[in-house]
């Protein structure tokens, strides 16, 4: 069997597979795998291969996450052809993506996370607050609802997230899987109370769009978390 077609049996043998981890691997697959092993046969693709092919993606400045979970789809793939009986090894097996930047994480001072929210439209300030102060990722905080908030004890419920599929807004289960609180600090208690009384939106989202609608993750960082960075 050529690779090509087994991508396709891939995916459609991998159904509990996120539609959000579904596009990532889509779009790594045409980009990466397919123009490299589309046309081989699953069972010709050796050690010396992949190797090569990690190897020339490096050197073309390809960044480590990107090699990284290229590989990583590539393993999966083997390891299900393997439990298919299509090859008789796996040919990822001992090759490794190179290793990651060693950067050091850096938080803002609070007087950072003040110019930040200045620098950005008056409406997405709280948001800043939000993502600073409590912590959540932003599909976390877009996929929250005025239901998800209690403002009288000053707790933020999270349980799901806001992605964006093939230019589709989903809402599914976070990052792990799981529910969690956050405790906000009153002066963000009060300010997320006023961003309400402001901003309200009719279906209910905590941080909508100015349409009203849900927040897009991929807009926010390009239109306004981005340029006020700058």
């Amino acid at each position: 069997m050529h690779f090509d077609a087994f991508w396709l049996q891939f995916l459609e043998a991998s159904p509990d597979l996120r539609p959000a981890t579904v596009d990532l691997y889509s779009r790594f697959a045409r980009l990466y795998l397919l123009p490299e092993f589309g046309d081989k046969r699953m069972a010709e693709i050796g050690h010396l291969d992949v190797s090569a092919w990690v190897g020339r993606m490096a050197t073309r400045g390809i960044g480590q996450p990107t090699i990284s979970v290229s590989l990583r789809l590539l393993r999966a793939m083997f390891n299900k052809a393997l439990a298919a009986e299509i090859v008789g090894r796996n040919p990822t097996k001992g090759v490794r993506a190179p290793a990651p930047e060693n950067r050091q994480m850096r938080f803002l001072s609070g007087e950072e996370v003040h110019a930040l929210a200045e620098a950005t439209p008056e409406r997405y300030r709280t948001l800043i607050y939000f993502l600073a102060y409590g912590g959540p990722r932003i599909g976390e905080a877009a996929a929250l609802k005025v239901e998800n908030l209690n403002l009288l004890r000053g707790e933020v419920t999270i349980q799901a997230s806001l992605n964006e599929v093939a230019g589709h807004v989903q809402v599914g289960p976070t990052k792990t899987g799981g529910t969690r609180t956050i405790t906000l600090p009153p002066f963000l208690r009060d300010m997320v109370g006023e961003h309400i009384a402001r901003y309200a939106s009719p279906e209910g989202w905590l941080f909508p769009s100015p349409d009203g609608g849900p927040l897009r993750p991929n807009n926010f960082r390009k239109r306004v978390f981005h340029p006020a960075v700058r």
